[in-house]
């Protein structure tokens, strides 16, 4: 996964670019991801300021003090999991507790964990950016011996699906701050933050900050009952308060379309919209038709409406199924 959202976006666009730090260092985001690369060893020595990789967040973050504030405590040169449910924010949590601390920590390494692999990948970046003279089969032990080799660092290990998946690796990085995100739960012999559910205010409250933060003239009627029907999850919330501030959509007319489309999420939505359109135009049965009618209805993008304005119907029944549609 990526970034488990409890108020943050969850993915970031793979984009990359290259700028100059101060100190002469390169920075480099690819992704939401920024590495800094400096003039660096792998050998133990000092680290230039800004080296480091955290996701790129959108600045909401609302509500989970007591769990910040344990993890602020424990989080001190051993090993800390934070475990919950799927969608409940523990990665958000984590990045959050990284802003917050970041003058704590040099560097700050991101690694989506959830297989062997992807933690190997993760900690051959870790060297890459270290030392990019380093061959790509000693990567791996380049990063281990460097963080063996210092104390002050926080790695982050995202979304770890099995323990015996990293213990070989964190046997021998005990010298700083290794934070592990996972919705398992048996890690007997470390220190660990549950995260529960967001009491309820909060959620709505996640809900209204992220849409008035690109939309600050939103009409939020109906946040409450949005929210419910999304079973109170931050990330699904997130999701759709992205979807409605895209769109300028009010949380009741949202919650219209996954009345009238169960199961529906914006994740769901295509960018089949002018496919749909000429498939429309191309058919004579009034059937498929309306089913495209509903396909678009159901897209529910701004793209999605003003198609459904442009069609032009041939039957009476067409016309009532674009009107009944362009309500949701």
């Amino acid at each position: 996964m990526g970034c488990d959202v409890a108020g943050f976006d969850d993915r970031v666009p793979p984009v990359g670019q290259v700028g100059r730090a101060s100190g002469g260092s390169h920075v480099i985001q690819a992704g939401g991801d920024v590495t800094i690369h400096g003039p660096l060893s792998a050998e133990p020595g000092p680290l230039p300021p800004g080296l480091g990789r955290v996701p790129v967040t959108s600045g909401v973050f609302v509500g989970r003090e007591d769990e910040l504030a344990r993890l602020a405590a424990w989080a001190d040169r051993t090993a800390v999991v934070v475990h919950g449910p799927a969608g409940v924010g523990k990665s958000a949590l984590v990045a959050r507790f990284a802003e917050l601390h970041a003058d704590r920590f040099a560097p700050v390494w991101w690694v989506t964990a959830d297989s062997p692999d992807a933690l190997d990948a993760g900690l051959a970046e870790l060297a890459l950016a270290l030392a990019p003279h380093v061959t790509g089969t000693h990567r791996v032990e380049t990063s281990l011996r460097w963080l063996a080799a210092h104390d002050d660092w926080l790695l982050v290990l995202d979304d770890v699906t099995d323990p015996d998946h990293v213990a070989r690796r964190l046997a021998r990085t005990r010298t700083g701050t290794v934070v592990i995100t996972s919705r398992r739960h048996d890690w007997p012999d470390l220190r660990a933050v549950a995260v529960g559910a967001l009491p309820r205010h909060d959620v709505v409250e996640l809900l209204r900050r992220h849409v008035l933060r690109a939309w600050p003239e939103a009409d939020l009627t109906g946040s409450r009952a949005l929210c419910a029907a999304l079973g109170w999850q931050p990330r699904a919330v997130v999701q759709a308060a992205a979807h409605l501030a895209q769109h300028h959509l009010a949380p009741r007319v949202h919650l219209a379309r996954l009345e009238r489309f169960p199961g529906w999420t914006p994740a769901t939505s295509s960018d089949a919209v002018p496919r749909l359109v000429a498939d429309f135009d191309a058919s004579l049965d009034h059937e498929v038709r309306c089913r495209i009618i509903w396909e678009l209805a159901k897209t529910g993008t701004t793209a999605a409406k003003e198609a459904l304005r442009s069609l032009r119907p041939r039957y009476d029944i067409e016309q009532l199924a674009i009107n009944e549609a362009l309500e949701f």
